[in-house]
């Protein structure tokens, strides 16, 4: 990510990532805008950038897009309009945006108050909305994709270094639970490397019933 202020009002910021996997094209993504704060409490952002809505899910350039659940990945990506952003006080901030999906116009926006954050957009003749909770114990992602499909993933910290995950998601087409899992974590992080990470066994009770292990690594 790199930003510039051109003077005290006006800032331009653009950031990116690439990822690489075996026998598969090289995919990423670049974001690019212009950042106007007319007033303390006022932003106006111009560009390729995050939607308010997308603003609820893990940040691309952190570890934690690469490891989000379900209901997280079911959040739009960034798309080209603009947004304001107003905050109303130290705990509680508002955002609108218009912006271009695929051609047509639709229109966003979030509000957040201390741990809850609540966003979605109007495209045509649907919307989709999400719902984000988040504490030192709790972290919890809901979304719903109208008349098809409500997904939802809930993070249980019993402490600094274990966790249990739920991750599920109900289509409305077919009237059945389509996924389901159940994940425990145990974190980690090296003394003398700035390496961190997690152990992790996952499960899914009602498809496949078979249990997995495996491991994340990051700098």
């Amino acid at each position: 990510m790199i930003s510039n202020r051109l003077s005290p009002t006006l800032k331009i910021r653009s950031f990116g990532a690439m990822r690489l996997e075996n026998n598969e094209e090289i995919s990423g993504f670049s974001a690019y805008e212009i950042i106007i704060t007319p007033h303390k409490k006022l932003a106006i952002h111009i560009g390729a950038m995050t939607t308010p809505t997308t603003e609820l899910r893990p940040n691309p350039t952190t570890w934690q897009s690469q490891v989000e659940t379900n209901a997280q990945a079911k959040i739009i990506g960034g798309r080209t309009g603009i947004k304001l952003r107003y905050n109303l006080n130290s705990k509680s901030a508002i955002s609108y945006g218009v912006f271009n999906h695929s051609g047509v116009l639709a229109h966003h926006v979030k509000f957040k108050y201390d741990k809850v954050s609540v966003a979605g957009y109007i495209e045509s003749d649907f919307f989709f909305t999400a719902v984000e909770y988040q504490s030192k114990k709790i972290n919890t992602t809901i979304t719903y994709l109208y008349n098809k499909e409500l997904s939802a993933s809930l993070f249980y910290n019993f402490s600094n270094q274990y966790s249990l995950l739920l991750d599920s998601e109900y289509n409305f087409l077919t009237e059945r639970v389509i996924k389901t899992n159940i994940g425990l974590r145990k974190y980690y992080a090296s003394k003398k490397l700035p390496i961190r990470g997690f152990f992790v066994l996952s499960y899914d009770p009602v498809f496949d019933k078979i249990l997995q292990g495996g491991f994340m690594i990051h700098i």
